[in-house]
């Protein structure tokens, strides 16, 4: 039997994101995500809205990039990646545990909602639109 690890979120950074590079040229970047629900309460005939954060951990060095230099506090974007649990101890002894959603290269997604695309968000090597193989196809084409 196969299984899934996958969670999709949509919502708004809480901060700036943060960003640690690592002695070996490596990067990572953190933030924590807003999603919110809404439902009308039957008792009250009111509409309520609650708020969930997220940690989300972004592991591959193309997000890094596109994070450090388009996501602010309050941009809304799309993450895709794998849930997952970190397990350490903190300054008083204490062992912490953390659900964080993590993007890591080939096995993870994130777009920015809020805000066009900017040419250098492109990954090099893509082709753009005005590049397609179909582009130099003849029109000689007989039906």
């Amino acid at each position: 039997m196969s299984s899934s690890n996958k969670a999709i979120l949509i919502g708004n950074l809480g901060a700036k994101p943060e960003v640690k590079i690592f002695e070996n040229g490596e990067s990572i970047c953190r933030f924590s995500l807003a999603t919110n629900s809404s439902w009308k309460d039957k008792k009250t005939n009111t509409w309520r809205e609650q708020t969930q954060w997220h940690q989300i951990v972004l592991r591959d060095e193309y997000l890094v990039d596109l994070a450090k230099r388009r996501l602010t506090k309050g941009t809304k974007v799309y993450v895709e990646g794998a849930i997952e649990t970190r397990t350490w101890e903190n300054l008083e002894g204490q062992t912490v545990h953390t659900v964080e959603i993590v993007l890591r290269k080939f096995r993870g997604e994130m777009k920015v909602l809020s805000g066009g695309i900017h040419q250098s968000d492109l990954v090099s090597g893509w082709p753009k639109p005005a590049d397609s193989p179909m582009r130099n196809l003849d029109d000689d084409i007989p039906f």
